[in-house]
């Protein structure tokens, strides 16, 4: 009950303390971030740092044995990777309370690598996925996403990336991350899957604000711990929507998972099953 009584206390002092007027924040080369609309759902809390978020980038293909990390604030670096533009590009991104050394992700990415040839590219934000005040993670997630639309940007530039073939999979937060990117990008990318994607201070703000239709030439959605009491969302907005088992509680799971359950506050057992859809994807 601690985590949810200080998510649930931050949010009160923050809606109650945020100024009438916009906020905004600049960070260098990645320019400003302001709270004006539609980004009205973090209750003035606005992203963090580069430095505090902690975005890590990493290429896997068949032909290196070992990852490696992408920089887009160093084109060259980028351009002497394995990165094949001629490969359909696979970008899995994490979401609240996960980081690189989340499980799935690792088998995802071998499941991929182990079907076919692809660039697979892991996104790592834990630093900024991991605060207990998770107005701030869902705020963190706007840089993320500017930061990943600068990579692909540099991977058009230096390798010829067509993004007509670039598939996004965001689970979570990292779901509505991968909105974000087509729309930094001014650019429909190939595809965006979103597993599950996040519902508090989400599916209550409308379409700007999360993943749909709009964010890819084609979108699907697989929903498994749905609002209301879920941590998911519960709303129709991709091309294609599943919802698991009906998309609210998913089998072998407890009966009472919601957000006020303080052992499934993290990752409800419910959110965590759509993992295991890597089959949907391949």
């Amino acid at each position: 009950m601690l985590q949810f009584l200080l998510f649930s206390l931050a949010a009160a002092l923050l809606y109650h303390s945020a100024p009438v007027s916009a906020l905004s924040i600049c960070y260098g080369n990645l320019g400003c971030f302001t709270d004006d609309p539609p980004y009205t759902n973090t209750l003035g809390v606005l992203p963090g740092s580069p430095a505090e978020v902690g975005t890590r980038f990493f290429l896997y293909t068949r032909a290196s044995p070992y990852p490696e990390q992408l920089d887009y604030n160093f084109p060259a670096n980028v351009n002497r990777s394995s990165f094949d533009p001629e490969l359909p590009t696979k970008v899995i991104i994490h979401g609240y309370q996960n980081n690189l050394q989340t499980v799935w992700l690792s088998r995802m990415k071998d499941a991929f690598l182990a079907t076919d040839e692809y660039n697979v590219i892991l996104v790592g934000w834990g630093p900024g996925a991991t605060t207990i005040v998770y107005p701030q993670s869902v705020s963190n997630t706007r840089i993320v996403a500017r930061q990943l639309a600068r990579l692909l940007l540099v991977l058009w530039q230096t390798k010829g990336l067509d993004l007509n073939s670039v598939h996004l999979i965001g689970f979570s937060l990292g779901a509505h991350l991968a909105g974000y990117v087509s729309r930094e990008l001014g650019y429909k990318v190939g595809r965006i899957t979103g597993l599950d994607p996040a519902g508090p201070l989400f599916q209550s703000f409308g379409e700007p604000i999360y993943l749909d239709r709009n964010d890819a030439i084609f979108v699907d959605i697989i929903h498994s711990n749905g609002l209301p009491g879920g941590a998911g969302t519960f709303i129709s907005h991709g091309h294609v929507d599943f919802f698991s088992n009906g998309g609210a509680h998913q089998p072998g799971c407890e009966a009472r998972e919601d957000l006020i359950n303080t052992e499934r506050v993290k990752r409800p057992c419910s959110q965590n099953k759509v993992e295991f859809c890597v089959p949907l994807f391949l």
